[in-house]
């Protein structure tokens, strides 16, 4: 190990990092090879035209072409406008109808009024793809028929590819073809596919060496293609390894369907980062599940229940890629760090616990390694703080503590801090430390620092010549820790989904029969049509009048529980329709009377008591666009204020459930219960059968509402629900 001498010139650890490896993660990258797919015209066009290209400095048609000269289509690249004979040099045609050949893409560049037009020429000339610049709009147009509308129209009719309107561009930094008025990247191509919904994500892709994409993209206006779309080709591409989407919303659920599970199934991961989350207007909803979940909620399900895992800001996205990227499998859920100061290592613990990340605890073999290996004065735990006495083997050190946590069994991937950048060189060894460590790791490895942000550019884009991802602050180091966990969770539980599903259950004539119409089915109904499909239901019956409901009440057995049955009265307990526990005939018949001096009627619910329990709640939610969903959450009174829930795809397996009733917040509430144990399998199995039936339900329900399921040492029980048809 050949530590840094003092004296030595500030940038020796930088060519000291080129010197470490055989070949740069850079260089072992092989071109992207030609794929079959419609949209290879559209991201790596051989020929272009830019239609509205303009000599004049500063506008958008000059900024275009002079972009556009620098793409790897240089010598086939055609600028479109009838006023100029010549702009930059190339010679310039009146019209696409004049090109010396049909190009691969035609980048239109006019205002709204005039691309309707241009699109048709187009089309005429035979042009493969077609980039729309221009937010179409046309004042005074009729809702129903716009230029957006009939761009849509033609672009489904004529099959050409079109991305936009209001698209920022594409650029392709492996094949160095660039479709954009923003300046060419100069930062290094890698192996991130970035799919956005605002084109400013574009900006960035240039802004720091450490992120290395493969394609950039700005879908715009979705006219033409979808997002959905780019996702497939970017799945079918060799030169993507990871594909990151800023999501405004989904626009072809079915297609993005298929793409989520091609990508799944290529084992390419998927990070999104989604906006837009908004809660459902509870006014418009009838249950409390439709009251407390939020859209974005729904949408977050949707995607992680293929396999993709949606991260919370940009950062946590960027990161998560960079990391995934590296292409290695966490082996333990834990994560361990190494540090150089005691006092960053106190502060990265705390922020561990409050971010809900995994620290993994040392075994003790490893424990007794170090301490065999390092200074006494230095503690054998995790997160590791290697900073000893500054002498010769103080880099050493480090380079132990690097390699034996991370051989360590509970160590699923390790992040190592030093306090060096561009501007501060301390000179010790470090980055050789890291380097030989990085040489001889299996497990997902990155640097990062404890404050952000840092002089680190030249620092990270050696890394990244390496394939090491430096992570700037202390929580994105955590964050990022996180959300690779998560992913690689999602996507083996997506897998182990799709090899264990269950056979689907059909529907009886009299089953749909119930289901037929709209509106809410009485709670009676509910329940029993419930306990018909397989989901466990407390004991009831319906009674009218008080010879009935006592007649009840003795066939179930005390104590019972009564409830008034009245058409549209969906929450009872508000009401005053709800008695618990009662022990005899006499406190039956005081309750069925002092509901029917309040308005209630004379119909009730008899049903069982269950003495104790933990109460749960069950949903249902049906998107019209994205499909239906489960809840589980905490249940009875408190349904709307314990906010933490899990949601799941109808139809989920029985593992997705018994990791649902594992969830912090659900495992909390069944460790609550006091002076009895309660069955989480039981819960498990009535949360699977439970999306099993939502599944079979889903085309005939807008959403249900199981509110308490009580689980207990016997099992687990629904009590009350409610069906709301649509």
């Amino acid at each position: 190990m050949c530590a840094f001498l003092p004296g030595a010139h500030p940038t020796f650890f930088l060519t000291e990092f080129q010197m470490s490896s055989t070949a740069t993660y850079a260089e072992s990258r092989a071109p992207s090879s030609q794929i079959e797919h419609r949209l290879r015209p559209l991201i790596e066009p051989k020929s272009a035209a830019l239609v509205g290209a303009s000599p004049r400095d500063e506008t958008i048609g000059h900024l275009t072409l002079r972009a556009m000269m620098q793409a790897a289509y240089a010598d086939r690249l055609y600028p479109v406008n009838p006023k100029y004979e010549e702009i930059e040099g190339l010679k310039c045609y009146p019209d696409l109808a004049s090109l010396p050949e049909p190009v691969d893409m035609a980048l239109i560049n006019l205002a709204s009024p005039r691309v309707e037009a241009a699109f048709e020429e187009a089309v005429a000339a035979g042009v493969r793809s077609v980039l729309l610049f221009d937010p179409l709009h046309i004042e005074g147009e009729e809702k129903d028929d716009t230029i957006v509308t009939r761009l849509r129209k033609r672009a489904k009719e004529t099959g050409v590819p079109v991305c936009g309107g209001n698209c920022a561009g594409i650029f392709d930094f492996n094949t160095r073809s660039f479709s954009s008025f923003f300046l060419v990247p100069t930062t290094p191509a890698g192996g991130i596919s970035l799919i956005a919904h605002s084109g400013m994500m574009l900006v960035w892709t240039r802004s720091d060496p450490r992120y290395r994409f493969d394609v950039a993209l700005h879908v715009g206006q979705e006219v033409g293609v979808t997002q959905d779309e780019f996702l497939d080709y970017m799945v079918d591409r060799p030169t993507t390894k990871v594909i990151t989407m800023f999501v405004e919303g989904v626009r072809n659920p079915e297609g993005m369907d298929r793409a989520l599970k091609k990508a799944l199934a290529a084992g390419k991961p998927v990070v999104v980062c989604m906006v837009g989350r908004t809660r459902r207007g509870a006014a418009l909803s009838v249950t409390h599940t439709g009251a407390t979940v939020a859209d974005g909620d729904l949408a977050r399900a949707y995607f992680e229940s293929r396999g993709a895992v949606v991260v919370e800001t940009l950062d946590d996205m960027y990161n998560t890629a960079l990391l995934l990227e590296q292409g290695r499998r966490a082996t333990a859920d834990g994560a361990a760090y190494v540090l150089d100061s005691g006092g960053c290592r106190g502060l990265l613990v705390d922020r561990a616990e409050a971010l809900g990340v995994k620290l993994a605890t040392l075994t003790d073999e490893t424990a007794e390694r170090l301490k065999s290996q390092v200074p006494s004065m230095l503690v054998p735990v995790n997160p590791f703080d290697g900073a000893g006495p500054v002498d010769e083997n103080y880099a050493n050190v480090f380079e132990i503590g690097y390699k034996e946590i991370e051989k360590d069994p509970n160590v699923g991937m390790i992040g190592i801090e030093f306090h060096f950048n561009d501007r501060f060189n301390p000179r010790v060894g470090a980055v050789e430390a890291m380097l030989n460590a990085w040489e001889v790791s299996t497990k997902p490895f990155y640097y990062f620092t404890s404050i952000t942000p840092l002089p680190n550019e030249g620092l990270g884009n050696r890394l990244a010549d390496l394939g090491i991802p430096a992570i700037d602050g202390q929580d994105n180091a955590l964050r990022v820790a996180k959300w690779f966990m998560r992913s690689q969770n999602l996507r083996d539980a997506a897998l182990a989904r799709a090899s264990e599903r269950d056979a689907r259950f059909t529907l009886t004539k009299s089953q749909t029969d119930a289901l037929a119409g709209s509106g809410a089915i009485s709670e009676a109904d509910s329940l029993s049509l419930l306990a018909e499909l397989g989901l466990p239901t407390v004991r009831s019956q319906t009674a009218t009048g008080r010879e009935e409901i006592t007649r009840a009440a003795a066939d179930i057995g005390y104590p019972v529980v009564l409830k008034a049955e009245v058409e549209g009265l969906h929450h009872k307990t508000e009401a005053q329709g709800v008695a618990l526990g009662i022990r005899d005939e006499a406190a039956l018949v005081a309750a069925h009377e002092k509901m029917s001096a309040n308005g209630l009627g004379e119909k009730r619910i008899v049903q069982s008591f269950v003495t104790e329990g933990v109460e749960f709640s069950l949903g249902m939610l049906v998107d019209p666009d994205l499909g239906a969903f489960v809840t589980l959450s905490g249940g009875g009174r408190n349904v709307e204020l314990f906010r933490e829930r899990v949601i799941l795809p109808a139809g989920h397996s029985l593992a997705d459930a018994r990791a649902a009733v594992a969830n912090d917040a659900v495992a909390r509430l069944l460790r609550g219960a006091r002076g009895f144990v309660p069955d989480p399998e039981a819960l498990a199995v009535a949360l699977h059968r439970f999306g099993s039936i939502a599944e079979a339900i889903a085309p005939y329900v807008r959403e249900v509402d199981i509110n308490p399921v009580v689980v207990n040492a016997s099992g687990a029980v629904a009590v009350d629900a409610l069906i709301v048809r649509t």
